[in-house]
């Protein structure tokens, strides 16, 4: 491959790494906005618990996003050869969205939390325990609970959630993401406009409408 074409290429990657982190980053902020929107609702109408659900089931999601976006700027994969695939791939991007260090996606105790509740389920079940789960309000308000009995908390005041021990700021995390998705969005759309046209193809695979003649079918 051709110098020009290799650093062709090369952009063309990099651009599809920023339309994932763009679209993670999107994703987050979607679910977050609803959350914040939702939390006065459920406030306004007590023990409508499917409206509580759905606020917990896009913390989630918006976590599980954030979650992405920091695997992608720090990788810690424990496989020695995807190592060495993903810890240059995130070095690149943070250089390229000149962002080395942010504290709340690299935090992985949440998140980590979420993605792997079985085994925080076992643990809470080694010992006869209450259980205390999708709780909204401040963890003051709550008496007669340990921590380790209350397994999942939204504060809609300072817009935190917590599960067991662990607690993180939502809108900490919005404001995070909202960072990378404006560089990163910023980053592909110059990289975007100086890659060259695709080839057209010289027949279509699938013949458009203006190619069918009288009898012809998609």
């Amino acid at each position: 491959m051709a110098k020009r074409e290799a650093n062709e290429y090369l952009n063309f990657q990099t651009a599809a790494y920023l339309r994932f982190l763009v679209w993670e980053c999107d994703g987050c902020s979607l679910a977050l906005n609803r959350v914040f929107d939702q939390a006065h609702t459920v406030g306004m109408k007590h023990g409508d618990l499917g409206l509580q659900r759905q606020v917990f089931m896009d913390i989630q999601s918006a976590l599980g996003c954030a979650a992405n976006v920091g695997k992608m700027l720090w990788p810690a994969p424990t496989d020695p050869d995807a190592a060495k695939i993903a810890i240059p791939r995130g070095a690149r991007l943070r250089a390229l969205l000149k962002i080395e260090t942010d504290p709340v996606l690299e935090d992985r105790r949440l998140r980590n939390s979420f993605e792997h509740l079985d085994e925080r389920v076992d643990k809470w079940a080694q010992q006869p325990r209450k259980l205390m789960l999708n709780v909204f309000g401040p963890i003051n308000v709550v008496v007669g609970w340990t921590h380790d009995e209350i397994f999942t908390m939204y504060d809609p005041v300072s817009r935190s959630v917590r599960m067991l021990r662990h607690t993180v700021s939502l809108f900490d995390v919005k404001t995070s993401v909202e960072r990378v998705q404006e560089a990163a969005e910023a980053a592909r759309t110059d990289i975007e406009s100086r890659l060259e046209p695709p080839e057209p193809l010289e027949s279509p695979i699938f013949p458009s409408p203006t190619n069918l003649r009288p009898g012809d079918t998609l």
